[in-house]
């Protein structure tokens, strides 16, 4: 009988470890995630600011040469590119908080889902020790 007991704390001890260890690893892996994502969005800014100062650079050295119509069209095509480039890098930014956003949320889901499940297995191993120690007393006082 002492026996079984000690394997089932063994088991239960098991059971725990492995949860935790379930537990850190997902901790990782949402922290290794996020930090990719972040760093795939550093990379993009970091590419169309760089587009961005080229396309100055051009203009700046463009304004000093002599202004006639090839070179006003070519500065109103950086121009509009310049833009395009800048809206570009407000929807890249817009779907980096949505998409946070988003990882946010699945998170919170996940992570309501597994307390409920361990609230669910702790009140099964109360019930289990109230029933061990009820039939215990039983014995004891036979």
């Amino acid at each position: 009988r002492e026996q079984r007991e000690m394997l089932r704390l063994e088991a239960e001890r098991a059971h725990r470890q492995k949860l935790q260890d379930q537990e850190k690893r997902r901790k990782q892996l949402d922290l290794s995630l996020r930090l990719k994502m972040k760093r795939l969005a550093r990379d993009r800014q970091e590419e169309l600011a760089l587009d961005m100062s080229i396309l100055e650079q051009l203009m700046t050295e463009e304004r000093d040469e002599k202004q006639d119509e090839v070179l006003k069209k070519r500065q109103e095509e950086q121009r509009k590119y310049r833009e395009y480039l800048a809206e570009q890098l407000e929807e890249q930014k817009r779907q980096e908080a949505e998409t946070e956003q988003l990882f946010e949320s699945e998170l919170q889901q996940a992570w309501a889902r597994r307390e409920a499940l361990w609230r669910q297995e702790k009140a099964a191993r109360n019930r289990l020790m109230k029933d061990v120690m009820d039939t215990r007393r039983l014995q004891i006082q036979e």
